[in-house]
């Protein structure tokens, strides 16, 4: 019997922000909610690693919502600081690091207890 593999990707917002940006409906600079979402790679619904980092905005003058913009210098002005401020949760390494921990632990303990020479 075969187990179906089970995988795909899953988004979580790790983020808060409002900025200036322009809208394309009202065609002027305003004040939009900014929601960044870290997009993660699972298996078994289980994080396997981080594929990027996107945002939705919605814009508080005229409604406009917009998903799934890339995070980009070149459509968000303070790119930079939101750059730095919210970073990937480290469970969505989880598989990943696990992983490596299989493959590194085994060859530690045979570096230690290999005879001195």
């Amino acid at each position: 019997m075969l187990i179906p593999l089970i995988k795909g990707t899953k988004e979580i917002i790790i983020g808060y922000e409002e900025s200036y940006l322009k809208c394309p409906s009202c065609e002027v600079d305003t004040l939009h909610e900014i929601h960044i979402i870290s997009k993660y790679f699972h298996v078994y619904g289980i994080p396997f690693c981080p594929t990027g980092k996107e945002a939705h905005t919605v814009c508080n003058k005229c409604g406009l919502r917009r998903y799934n913009i890339p995070l980009e210098k070149n459509f968000f002005p303070n790119y930079d600081n939101l750059k730095s401020r919210y970073k990937h949760p480290w469970y969505t390494y989880a598989i990943m690091t696990f992983g490596i921990l299989i493959i590194l632990l085994p060859i530690y303990f045979e570096i230690l207890r290999a005879p001195d020479k």
